[in-house]
């Protein structure tokens, strides 16, 4: 198989000098979120264009996931240098519990996603100030959604790029729970529950997004963002 990357990348209001062969943006943080950008999107071209994803065939997998996103201490601790806020945080976790809640009861298998980028991804930590450097208190799944659920029920995965199904175990573990719906809830909703949506349709999974359960980094794109992935064959739960 045979397959072409075309990479279109439009980055408004960056404001860049030629110096040499090198672009400078007039402040080092336009330089971060351009290298940040140019990498995200370079990783969703590799691994959902180029690598053909398998489709299930949903008829045989009769099971439902929740799969959490990105719930990390550095964005939902109050001190946390990436938080939300206390208010966000605290109706985010209490949302997200009552889903945990109703998976338990109903014996359905949870799965806590994590973000974490390794020392060299410098410009990514530094903008997020280390909230998902790898191996740090900060990108360590919030405590407080841990509470009441038995340590059998615990199952964890790591990514270093948007879509959750950047790291293969997620798939397997799919695949040996027979899951064939993912209930999905996190952050951010216009990035990584974005790109996990789109790859899970794509895959063949069913959606449901836990529409409270669900934020952005500003909450104006939190409307449209929803919009956009119901658009795409996602459903609220």
């Amino acid at each position: 198989m045979y397959c072409s990357l075309i990479l279109l990348v439009y980055i408004p209001n960056l404001r860049c000098q030629r110096i040499g062969s090198y672009f400078v943006g007039e402040n080092l943080k336009d330089a971060a979120m351009t290298r940040f950008t140019l990498i995200t999107l370079l990783a969703v071209l590799v691994l959902s264009g180029c690598a053909a994803s398998p489709t299930i065939q949903r008829s045989e997998r009769d099971g439902q996931a929740l799969v959490l996103i990105d719930l990390q201490r550095g964005v939902l601790s109050p001190n946390g240098p990436a938080t939300l806020g206390a208010e966000r945080s605290d109706h985010l976790i209490q949302v997200t519990k009552r889903a945990i809640d109703t998976a338990l009861k109903d014996g359905i298998p949870i799965a806590f996603v994590k973000n974490e980028w390794s020392e060299w991804r410098f410009f990514e930590n530094w903008w997020f100030g280390g909230a998902f450097r790898k191996g740090s208190e900060w990108a360590q799944i919030e405590p407080r959604l841990l509470t009441g659920i038995p340590d059998q029920r615990l199952v964890f995965f790591s990514k270093s790029f948007p879509s959750a199904f950047s790291d293969p175990n997620l798939q397997k573990w799919l695949e040996e729970n027979k899951v064939g719906e993912l209930v999905i809830g996190g952050l951010y909703g216009n990035k990584c529950i974005t790109s996990t949506t789109i790859e899970a349709l794509k895959r063949g999974y069913a959606v449901r997004l836990i529409g409270d359960g669900i934020v952005t980094q500003d909450e104006a794109d939190l409307a449209p963002t929803m919009e956009k992935l119901k658009n795409k064959g996602a459903t609220l739960w």
